[in-house]
């Protein structure tokens, strides 16, 4: 009987088209973080670039098809700023500048921004991975022009007047203590007056509405922040509510939409914001309505306020 194989026979070791150890152990590791028969495209991603027992590269990959369905790229910013004493004939633009600022995350919520930032900050990581992964997330993080920029939270840098960047948050929590004392309020109208009396002599009450005071004193205005840049932060506003009837706002646009409520609402409470209310209020009025005092009261606060008095009408 002849020894030996035959040319191009193979007698031992793994056949031809039996995958090895590490793609069997590959492939289990795939299947067992894939197996729901719902699972839809992005959490097919997203699940595998979590999967911490496969290989990176794999990862990076899953990564890179999740990226551009999990973030949206960002506009070049409009760092014009309007400042008093300018005539705004033109959309308003980005009023504020809002950036991410870095944060931590558990492992099943790291976004593909999150996952290719760690590739490419890790130094043990290959450095063609780290090169492809910093190449990935470039265009999520920086508009033309921008500086570096980090994912997660959002904050504002750079107010143009010197506002506080956690303002709209303090803003915040004081509407949030008015509806707590609202909601305090008798809804019957049967001896309402009485009850109101009644509710605000309780301890609660009387908390809400200190806690209310001190945040409101808390508030500051920079007083390079005048009447005419309270309405282009209107206009703003505007601009930002049409835009949210279209699409949803970006987390950046959401950031600035609650600043600039923030400096709205600082301003309301200066002498200056009340002076112009009621200027505006008065002059709403015929002028054979006012008496002597309240045309008297709109001289002075024309005087006074030149440029509240010349765009009244404007608002």
């Amino acid at each position: 009987m002849p020894r030996g194989s035959k040319p191009g026979e193979r007698r031992g070791g793994r056949q031809r088209g039996t995958p090895n150890k590490s793609t069997s152990l590959k492939k289990a590791a795939f299947n067992a973080a894939v197996t729901d028969p719902n699972l839809m495209p992005l959490d097919f991603f997203l699940t595998l670039m979590r999967q911490a027992d496969l290989p990176l590269e794999f990862r990076v990959a899953a990564a890179q098809q999740a990226l551009p369905l999990a973030h949206r790229k960002p506009k070049p910013a409009n760092d014009t700023y309007g400042r008093s004493g300018t005539v705004v004939n033109k959309k308003i633009g980005a009023r504020v500048k809002v950036v991410k600022v870095a944060s931590d995350a558990n492992a099943h919520s790291v976004t593909p921004l999150d996952f290719l930032l760690r590739v490419m900050r890790d130094a043990n990581n290959d450095p063609a991975l780290r090169l492809r992964a910093a190449g990935l997330v470039a265009p999520y993080l920086h508009p033309k022009g921008e500086p570096n920029e980090a994912p997660s939270e959002m904050t504002v840098v750079d107010d143009p007047y010197g506002f506080d960047a956690n303002i709209g948050d303090a803003v915040e929590s004081i509407h949030q203590d008015q509806a707590r004392l609202g909601a305090l309020m008798p809804q019957n109208l049967d001896d309402y007056f009485a009850a109101c009396e009644k509710v605000k002599q309780t301890t609660e009450y009387f908390e809400l509405e200190k806690s209310i005071a001190e945040k409101q004193a808390a508030l500051k205005c920079p007083p390079n922040y005048k009447e005419l840049d309270s309405r282009q932060d209107r206009a703003r506003l505007k601009e930002l509510e049409t835009e949210g009837k279209k699409r949803p706002l970006a987390a950046a646009e959401e950031h600035e939409q609650k600043h600039l409520h923030g400096r709205l609402a600082a301003y309301a409470l200066t002498p200056e914001s009340a002076d112009c209310a009621r200027m505006n209020f008065l002059k709403a009025l015929r002028a054979d309505l006012l008496t002597p005092e309240e045309k008297d009261k709109v001289e002075n606060i024309r005087g006074a306020l030149p440029r509240c008095a010349s765009r009244s009408h404007a608002h």
